[in-house]
């Protein structure tokens, strides 16, 4: 963890793999468990609704930090040798 960074300059970079992990989890299980339980809950309906619209929006935001996030690896090829490779 003392590799994790976070900034515009990581978008070519890995996330950590822990975060990799923890979003896949979230994304896949804890989400969608959560509507469940909350269609379940018998809420009001605008209450529900207002859930709804922020648990459909985590996965974009948890994705999106992903995307910001790098643990101080490159792919091989970074993204700049793969765009001059295809523009010759």
């Amino acid at each position: 963890m003392p590799d994790t960074k976070i900034g515009l300059n990581q978008v070519d970079k890995p996330a950590p793999l822990w975060y990799r992990r923890l979003s896949n989890a979230l994304i896949i299980f804890v989400i969608p468990g959560a509507v469940g339980l909350l269609q379940g809950w018998g809420l009001p309906d605008k209450v529900l609704n207002h859930w709804m619209l922020v648990l459909s929006f985590l996965p974009a935001a948890i994705k999106g930090l992903g995307t910001i996030l790098g643990n101080g690896q490159i792919y091989s090829p970074s993204n700049q040798v793969i765009d001059q490779q295809t523009s010759k």
